[in-house]
């Protein structure tokens, strides 16, 4: 199964990434090909063997499944945002990689402190609150952070939006999946 999981993965970003560089020609595909082909091998196996790797019948838990989307619709927003902010610091406000990471400090110390706290929080408060919540106030931040006006705007108006962002965005992520789980 782990040699099954790796023979999907691996052939398929590559393929991917050649795609995006170079694009279409028949080795990367050949590739995407063969990683989707070991992926279907791979769900396969999992759904014949005694003692899998990836137990799919969880997914039929339907909490559990929209917990995983959702968890994945923020981490994409998370990254998306992440990435913006370091582009926008670099090559508008003209920042340094190294001042860049100093600014973005901030955001990720909140991350850390929530993904800390939310697993606690969610056992003591329902889920659905905090999860919209966190929604909101992180639509707060990215208001905020829209408010990037010029080349140090960051420091004076995206910076809060950011973090407020990060901090409600992590609390939402961090404490959905522990209270489907253990709920």
């Amino acid at each position: 199964s782990v040699a099954l999981s790796v023979a999907a993965v691996l052939p398929f970003i590559y393929g991917l990434k050649t795609l995006a560089r170079s694009g279409w020609q028949v080795a990367p595909v050949v590739a995407l090909a063969a990683g989707l082909l070991c992926g279907v091998a791979f769900i396969r196996r999992q759904r014949r063997v005694s003692n899998p790797l990836l137990d799919l019948s969880l997914f039929r838990n339907r909490a559990l499944s929209a917990t995983l989307v959702l968890a994945l619709l923020i981490a994409f927003a998370m990254g998306g945002v992440g990435l913006m902010a370091t582009l926008y610091l670099q090559l508008v406000a003209g920042l340094s990689p190294f001042e860049t990471g100093l600014w973005l400090l901030l955001p990720s110390a909140v991350m850390i402190i929530v993904g800390n706290l939310a697993p606690a929080l969610a056992r003591t408060v329902r889920p659905a609150y905090i999860l919209t919540t966190g929604a909101v106030i992180a639509a707060i931040g990215m208001v905020i952070g829209a408010m990037w006006n010029g080349a140090r705007a960051f420091t004076a108006t995206s910076g809060p939006g950011v973090s407020l962002m990060s901090e409600f965005l992590g609390l939402a992520y961090y404490a959905e999946v522990p209270a489907v789980l253990f709920d």
